[in-house]
């Protein structure tokens, strides 16, 4: 029984630029190894968001990767490159979620 070819990760993507539509490269030996379908920025965890796809043997819970992201700046395109760490959990998880009773406020 064989599995699909790709992996859907969370990603955690340093810096202030949003990764969209951003190819996603391997850290060893720059290989291409999937892209960025879709980006946010979490004001309350206060860092950029991605979800994306990578080829199968890559982007196991903690792996990092190389996201090359470009963006317009002042009618010019500039190329950067962002690192990217695979998550599990969701980028904010505060206690209080889960607390039972409620803390007063």
């Amino acid at each position: 029984e064989k599995g699909s070819r790709y992996r859907f990760v969370k990603l955690d993507v340093e810096g202030n630029k949003t990764a969209c539509n951003a190819y996603l490269f391997d850290k060893e030996n720059g290989k291409t190894i999937g892209h960025v379908s879709s980006t946010a920025w979490a004001p309350s965890a206060k860092t950029n968001v991605a979800l994306g796809f990578v080829d199968m043997p890559y982007g196991e819970v903690g792996d990092t990767v190389w996201a090359e992201i470009y963006y317009q700046k002042e009618l010019r395109w500039n190329k950067r490159w962002a690192k990217c760490k695979v998550m599990k959990d969701p980028a904010w998880n505060p206690p209080r979620k889960t607390l039972t009773p409620p803390a007063d406020f």
